[in-house]
């Protein structure tokens, strides 16, 4: 289980481009969200929840916990 847990924390910082100082927290929720979902559905829920960071009216560039936290709600909420 550690094993996927790394890879997929290491899929999420490439793809989502944390700042290391908010990928803990960050990146523990994408995982922990993750984790239930197909491997072979990664890369698309990946998709569907960047497509939705997008879409959100951000005042910087970093993204923080309760961007991704809003991106996943809407995800599963239009699902």
């Amino acid at each position: 289980m550690t094993g996927r847990v790394n890879y997929l924390a290491g899929c999420i910082y490439r793809k989502v481009f944390l700042l290391p100082s908010y990928f803990s927290e960050a990146c523990n929720l994408m995982v922990s969200q993750l984790l239930p979902v197909e491997e072979t559905e990664h890369n698309e829920w990946l998709e569907k929840v960047i497509e939705n960071i997008q879409k959100q009216s951000l005042v910087s560039p970093v993204l923080e916990k309760q961007h991704i936290e809003l991106a996943i709600q809407v995800m599963i909420f239009t699902s």
